[in-house]
């Protein structure tokens, strides 16, 4: 590990740690795979002043006393694009221009992007090109112009795309998008080299309106302390929304394009990440992205953001109308790639709380792409929104599938969990779909706990733990068809009941036998045996007419459950305790 100082005209007020940093003349600061803090403001005066970050390099700051960076003079850090030529990137830069020594974070133009070229040494500036074609290259490095927009949150349609191009200005904490280069085998390195962003950057959103921001610092960024920002939970709906395209695709016509939102939100506690992928692959059996036939990987947000990234926030309603970025947000993250990329290839939570239950529901549409659904529990969820555990569809799909609540539409929901539950699940069909559903991802469940789908119209109860379903449904709008439960309806010793004088059951505990006395000589055809849950645990085709019969239970585990003895003349119920 390097941590390298060229100290010529170089003042640290502190030594090396909370200090206030100027640099001048030709002097600069080389900073290899750990971070440098500054407490207060950092003077880069000349133009050949720098400060650079390499192999994840990181610089934070502290609150600056009210005062930004300043200088002519410039701080150079890589980020990785990991996309083709035909797919979008969200952008956020970290840096904004030094052509004026002022105090301001400065817009940035795309013209300060660099070529990293390491045959001449991994100091030196080359800017890239740009071209008004649709497709740039990686060598020499040469940007597209033609994708790079931003978005005004004034308005709620694609018509709010602002395009910006390659001398455009870009304010301070805006996201920008911009599309991949041919030959870079989707991982393209660039440079961003300007005046390091500092402070609190503010942006305007509206009630229900996306706004396009991003990490705009040179660190990571922790989406948590973000999010929980009083400022931000004044303005925002608690939930960062990830653009992710489809690398099959090879065209720049927008009704060609596979993509959507992954989004991403955090519990108050910190404990609970919630995140949901883009609805565009289908997945394997084990949650993972299904890589065969659409060539793509599974992307997902964490809690630590890296250098670069862009993303949406959505206004709340009421919202104060200015969505912040600061210092305090600011975080180093030694877990992000090197160099440091975009939302990347990760599984599901590990070390899941203990305080939470968590199930995901995969529901694949006609085998081409999946929606996932998030259900989380925990003891202090509401029945209104609960900011920081659900997560509010950012575009609903032509054919589609979502929680609801307040007529509102859920990626991911929250509630106390009992086994009692009833979640209604809507579908919104725009023709005749083929819908599989396969659980995944479930967390602090007893194992006993089933998780059914409950389809009210043929009062069918599809045991998701045990298998997955397959349902065939026309064109419609599904409101109150179907459910998420936990339970069957709990059988009643009186359901279908007839009193057959002589047929007794109960159970024997010291051989852990149901016994069932048969007197009268009844002909038995069937038993079968429920918990309490109203899940069958037993079946014994038996077509006897024996006075006793003996049914070996050992395997069960201690609880209520109802037997149905089915005879040629009825049905009796009988509800027992094994108890061991």
């Amino acid at each position: 590990m390097k941590f390298i100082f060229l100290l010529s005209l170089f003042v640290l007020s502190q030594v090396m740690t909370f200090a206030q940093i100027t640099i001048s003349n030709s002097s600069y600061i080389y900073i290899d795979s750990v971070y440098v803090y500054a407490d207060l403001a950092v003077d880069l005066k000349a133009t050949d002043s720098h400060i650079y970050l390499r192999n994840n390099a990181q610089f934070l700051q502290g609150d600056t006393g009210g005062f930004n960076n300043t200088g002519l003079g410039s701080l150079s850090v890589y980020q990785t694009n990991n996309v083709n030529e035909y797919s979008y990137s969200y952008w956020c830069s970290p840096v904004g221009n030094n052509n004026t020594s002022n105090s301001s974070n400065n817009a940035f133009v795309p013209t300060l992007f660099g070529d990293p070229d390491s045959s001449v040494n991994d100091v030196a500036y080359v800017p890239v090109a740009f071209t008004s074609y649709h497709e740039g290259s990686s060598n020499p490095l040469t940007i597209s112009k033609r994708w790079i927009y931003t978005y005004d949150s004034s308005g709620g349609s694609s018509f709010n795309w602002n395009y910006v191009g390659s001398d455009g200005d870009i304010n301070p904490g805006l996201g920008f998008t911009m599309k991949g280069v041919t030959g870079s085998s989707n991982s393209q390195v660039y440079e961003f080299r300007g005046k390091p962003n500092s402070g609190t950057i503010t942006n305007v959103v509206i009630e229900n309106q996306p706004a396009f921001i991003g990490n705009p610092y040179p660190s990571g960024f922790d989406a948590f302390l973000f999010i929980h920002d009083t400022d931000n939970a004044n303005a925002i709906n608690g939930t960062l929304y990830f653009w992710e395209q489809s690398l099959s695709t090879s065209s720049h016509y927008q009704k060609d394009y596979e993509g959507g939102y992954a989004t991403y939100t955090i519990s108050n506690d910190g404990l609970l990440s919630s995140f949901v992928p883009a609805p565009f692959s289908t997945f394997n059996e084990d949650g993972s992205i299904n890589i065969s036939g659409l060539g793509i990987g599974s992307k997902t947000v964490t809690r630590h953001l890296s250098i670069g990234q862009g993303f949406m926030v959505t206004g709340k309603v009421g919202t104060s109308g200015v969505v912040k970025t600061k210092n305090s947000h600011r975080v180093y993250s030694n877990t992000l790639q090197t160099p440091s990329s975009f939302f990347k290839n990760t599984k599901t939570q590990t070390g899941f709380p203990s305080e939470y239950k968590r199930f995901r529901l995969n529901i694949d549409f006609d085998e081409e792409y999946t929606r996932q659904l998030v259900h989380n529990f925990n003891d202090n969820a509401t029945e209104g929104f609960d900011y920081g555990m659900e997560i509010k569809i950012q575009k609903e799909l032509k054919n589609d599938v979502y929680w609801t609540q307040n007529n509102e539409l859920y990626v991911a929901k929250a509630s106390v969990f009992n086994e009692s539950l009833s979640v209604p699940i809507v579908f919104n069909l725009s023709s005749n779909t083929t819908l599989g559903f396969r659980l995944f991802d479930v967390q602090n469940f007893e194992s006993y706990q089933a998780i059914y789908l409950f389809d009210k119209q043929t009062n069918t109860h599809y045991n998701l733990s045990a298998e997955n379903a397959l349902l065939n449904l026309d064109t419609g709008n599904y409101t109150d068809r179907f459910e998420i439960r936990f339970q069957m309806e709990t059988l009643s010793i009186d359901d279908e009941n007839i009193d057959q004088p002589g047929l007794v059951a109960f159970f024997r505990n010291d051989n852990h036998e149901i016994i069932i006395s048969n007197k009268k000589a009844k002909k038995i055809d069937k038993v079968l045996l429920y918990n309490i849950k109203g899940a069958q645990v037993l079946k014994r085709n038996l077509s006897t007419q024996d006075e006793l019969i003996k049914i070996p239970v050992s395997h069960l585990p201690t609880g209520i459950y109802i037997l149905k003895c089915i005879t040629d003349t009825g049905i009796s119920n009988f509800k027992l305790l094994i108890n061991y």
